[in-house]
């Protein structure tokens, strides 16, 4: 997804609360829920590939989501990916 009004969480989340800070934890949770169900796996989650998006239905006025895909994995079925190791 090309995202031109993305930015990094540390870039806004100094001036919020801590709900707020809350719900955009449980975006890229949810975030990343979402690909693990699709058997895909992140493989090089940090800070800098978690991105906040305008949103004006949202609480804080922004949603948390995840980037970065370049090092993703797609699982084939029945496999398993712990701690760097296919299974």
């Amino acid at each position: 997804m090309l995202c031109l009004h993305c930015l990094h969480p540390g870039d806004l989340c100094r001036g919020c609360g801590l709900s707020d800070r809350l719900h955009i934890a449980l975006d890229i949770a949810r975030g990343v829920a979402a690909l693990h169900a699709l058997g895909i796996i992140h493989t090089d989650l940090k800070p800098e590939n978690c991105m906040l998006h305008p949103c004006a239905s949202a609480s804080a006025g922004w949603v948390g989501q995840v980037g970065g895909y370049g090092l993703a994995v797609k699982l084939q079925p029945g496999a398993s990916f712990v701690s760097g190791t296919y299974h």
